[in-house]
């Protein structure tokens, strides 16, 4: 099980399939920094699948719970209101 509460699919996991995308000059990396808190994996879709090597481009959807609690949301609501 992921750290995230979500199982990582296998593709993601693929280290052969990433070093041969660094070796053709076709493996493309983003990373996004988030504030601490829980991040659960929700959903995945493939959006793209090359017929020959059968690598995939997906869209990975997240949710992350950075631990404000309701009245805390609407307290910095009502300040950022008052500007």
């Amino acid at each position: 099980m992921a750290p995230h509460g979500g199982e990582i699919p296998k593709r993601l996991r693929g280290a052969r399939q990433v070093r041969q995308a660094k070796r053709l000059g076709t493996f493309e990396q983003s990373a996004i920094s988030t504030p601490a808190g829980v991040l659960r994996l929700t959903r995945e879709e493939v959006v793209l699948r090359d017929a020959g090597s059968g690598l995939e481009t997906a869209i990975v959807h997240f949710d992350l719970d950075r631990g404000v609690t309701f009245d805390q949301a609407l307290e910095q609501l009502r300040r950022e209101q008052a500007c």
